[in-house]
This record gives structure tokens, C-alpha cells and sequence, in this order.
């Protein structure tokens, strides 16, 4: 494994294998949920301000929808309320709308006119197509910056790392799993992508 310091490294992705449906779907109880840590973004100009924050907003919906799903915490077969997730994480419905848009298409949950929304069991082929996207995309992301980094850049890719050595040391699989997503959105944010953020 290469070091920051040629940004070549690649972070041991946390995977996440899926548990068998429940006999009864459960219904989510979303009262701990939490926005999920998002990088901040640069400053927006006026003309850009509005549309920023609709793409801050939705990233962050993803996040922690997406959060809830792959720490078990909302297992195959249960159900999500559009409405309880908003009401949580203090937002509209419609950005809270497009980020479940954007696990369906994922393939994290099927929206259903009868069902409503429910988390659906990943197969082995769905975890393998979305590795092979995120390896594609991060490729692309450190060879445009391999050799750019600035200092203060690479201080903040060895802190990222130092951090998931503490939780791996601890055990933490969760908090592995928030660290890992965080270290590759860092890489995106330093070469301002910002389609290849929202698709990260």
C-alpha cells in the first residue's frame, strides 16, 4: 500500500454483507437518527447560493439514509417513512425524495406504489457492480491529483488514516465504515469535482 504522501493509497473499503430479510419487516424507528458528516463545501457565489445548498442538502440526506441502511440498523425488509426521515434530519421532503431516488437506483431500496419504501437485500452481484464504479471513479480521482497536493493536503490524508487505524485497533466497524466514506470524499473535495462528490 502506497502512502498519501504519492497519493496512490486505496483505504480498505468497509463491506458490508447483508442480513437475511426478517420474517416480519420491521419499521424503522428514526429518533436517534443523525445527519451524516459532510465535507464542507467552498464558498458559493450568489447566482450559485440557492442550487449549493439544494446539493448540500440532498448529499446529506443520502448520507444518512444511506447510513442507516448499511449499519444494519435498518436490516432488508423494513420499512422507511419519507415523512419521519425529513422531520429528523430538520429538512423538506424533497431532498430527503431525491436521495431514495438515488438509493433506488443503487439498488438499496425499492420505492413501491402498495409498499411504500423498503430496504431490499443486496446480492453479491449488486456489492461487486458498486465497487467496480467506486473503483473506476476514485482511479480517475487520484490520478488527477497524484503529484498536485499541497502540504496541508497530505497532513489532512495522514490524520483521515490515522483515525481508521483507531477505530480498526478499537473494533468500531461502524465508526471504520464513516471514517473510510469520509477519507474518499476528502480525496474528491480536493480535486472539486462536484458530480463525482454527489456520486460518491
Amino acid at each position: 500500500m502506497i502512502s498519501p504522501d504519492r497519493l496512490a493509497h486505496r483505504s480498505a473499503a468497509g463491506r458490508w454483507c447483508p442480513r437475511p430479510a426478517p420474517t416480519h419487516p420491521a419499521v424503522i424507528d428514526h429518533s436517534d437518527l443523525r445527519t451524516a458528516n459532510v465535507a464542507p463545501t467552498a464558498a458559493a457565489s450568489p447566482r450559485s447560493a440557492d442550487a449549493s445548498r439544494r446539493s448540500l442538502l440532498q448529499r446529506q440526506a443520502y448520507q444518512a439514509v444511506k447510513q442507516l441502511i448499511v449499519s444494519g440498523e435498518a436490516p432488508p425488509g423494513a420499512f422507511l417513512s419519507q415523512r419521519q426521515l425529513a422531520r429528523r434530519l430538520g429538512m423538506s421532503k424533497t431532498p430527503v425524495h431525491v436521495a431514495l431516488e438515488r438509493l433506488q437506483a443503487e439498488g438499496f431500496i425499492e420505492i413501491a406504489p402498495q409498499q411504500g419504501i423498503v430496504v431490499r437485500a443486496m446480492s453479491v452481484e449488486d456489492i461487486v457492480e458498486h465497487f467496480e464504479l467506486r473503483q473506476a471513479l476514485e482511479s480517475f480521482v487520484v490520478a488527477r491529483l497524484a503529484g498536485k497536493l499541497r502540504p496541508e493536503q497530505v497532513e489532512q490524508l495522514h490524520h483521515a488514516l490515522a483515525e481508521q487505524q483507531r477505530a480498526v485497533q478499537a473494533g468500531d466497524v461502524q465508526r471504520f465504515v464513516e471514517l473510510d466514506a469520509q477519507f474518499h470524499l476528502l480525496l474528491c473535495r480536493f480535486l472539486a469535482n462536484r458530480q463525482i462528490s454527489l456520486i460518491m
